[in-house]
């Protein structure tokens, strides 16, 4: 909800400032009818970017909480290693934990 209200707010202010830009660039696009055409094309057109950036930045989010978590599930498993290398049966049950822990993490299972 106060995302589409954000939204709103930031594509008509942008848009306003897009559309005066336009209008001091070119004032013929000031016109009452062409200024209404203009600024019909450039909200329909605004809002289909800000909704591509959005789902661009949430991708990319997504993203980047995949990669730490493959990260950290990396980390464990080279861990694990290192524990039955130095055999060590203190160390192979932490790490062994450690690894569980992380590997439902990562598949997001419950604890």
């Amino acid at each position: 909800m106060i995302e589409d209200i954000l939204k709103k707010l930031v594509l008509e202010t942008v848009m306003t400032l897009v559309k005066d830009r336009l209008v001091a660039a070119i004032p013929f696009l000031g016109m009452p009818i062409v200024s209404w055409i203009v600024s019909f094309l450039l909200s329909k057109f605004g809002g289909l970017i800000v909704d591509e950036l959005g789902r661009v930045i949430s991708f990319a989010q997504i993203d980047a909480q995949a990669n730490a978590q493959n990260e950290a599930y990396k980390q464990e498993v080279q861990n694990l290693k290192a524990a039955v290398e130095a055999q060590d049966d203190a160390q192979i049950e932490k790490a062994k934990a450690a690894f569980k822990a992380r590997l439902r993490e990562l598949a997001m299972l419950p604890h």
